[in-house]
């Protein structure tokens, strides 16, 4: 093995297990770390996975995709963890999500929400480590499906794999993540000075023609690409030409991909596999 061998001399790899995880390790890190407070318990998580994991890789089908498989395990592993440290935490009310808070927020601010990427500057003066400290305020259950959103760029149908939940909750809790992630990133931004506390009263928007009631319920999914062709059609079209949803559509894909950007770009630390090793052997080596 090589001195990044992510098993250490010892332990055997058994069937191609490190084969396998070596591809999806560092993915499986930025997972952990959407997960977790800090780079120490992200690594934690990551080798207890791995510890996990290769104890029941028999379980393992071969020939099976190995990294839904994988998250899947640092996935419950992560619930342990949560569901250990729940008792001590305090739980944070998030009160209710409603739909299109940042748009809403940015007019009620006299902020511009159509033109040149107006969602896009906000989030660029949010640093990484702002938007990562909002995705771990979510809720347990949606900062998981997010968090593999965001991160993996998943379907729904691959989160569900993962967290081993239906598509349909997936979908339903992703939704609500994405809205309440919305709120908290403004609550940041307002925290951070980038813009002026403002009380927003969201207004419920009123659908009064069947088109914008159709593609405003689908907003969503369409800019996830979850819906059937002709439901995408169904809204394609309809976005041509109504400008209200058209804006509302952009804003909001605009949204996503900045957090996508923010979240995606994490650097493994230096000597990552090493340590992972270190802390399998000790493991190893404690009686059961």
């Amino acid at each position: 093995m090589t001195a990044d061998s992510v098993l250490p001399a010892g332990l055997p790899a058994g069937q191609d297990f490190e084969t396998l995880l070596a591809p999806v390790l560092s993915q499986a890190y930025g997972y952990a770390l959407s997960l977790t407070r800090n780079q120490a318990d992200a690594e934690d998580l990551v080798q207890d996975a791995t510890f996990q994991a290769w104890k029941g890789f028999r379980t393992f089908q071969a020939g099976a995709p190995f990294k839904p498989w994988f998250f899947r395990v640092l996935t419950n592993c992560h619930r342990m963890t949560w569901r250990a440290r729940a008792r001590r935490l305090v739980t944070v009310d998030m009160g209710d999500a409603p739909d299109l808070f940042l748009y809403n927020t940015f007019k009620a601010a006299d902020l511009p929400v159509a033109g040149d990427d107006p969602a896009g500057r906000l989030m660029s003066n949010l640093s990484r480590e702002a938007v990562q400290a909002a995705l771990r305020k979510l809720p347990e259950e949606y900062q998981l499906v997010a968090g593999l959103y965001f991160i993996e760029d998943l379907s729904y149908e691959a989160i569900a794999a993962m967290v081993d939940v239906p598509p349909g909750t997936v979908r339903s809790r992703l939704h609500r993540a994405r809205k309440l992630l919305q709120q908290r990133l403004w609550r940041v931004a307002e925290d951070e000075g980038i813009v002026s506390r403002v009380r927003v009263a969201i207004p419920k928007r009123g659908l009064d023609r069947a088109g914008c009631e159709v593609a405003f319920r689908r907003l969503d999914d369409y800019v996830d690409r979850e819906l059937a062709e002709a439901e995408m059609k169904l809204v394609r079209d309809h976005l041509e030409v109504c400008a209200l949803c058209s804006a509302e559509f952009a804003f909001e894909a605009s949204v996503i991909r900045d957090v996508r950007v923010k979240l995606q770009r994490i650097d493994v630390p230096q000597g990552f596999r090493s340590r992972v090793a270190k802390r399998l052997a000790a493991r190893a080596a404690k009686p059961d």
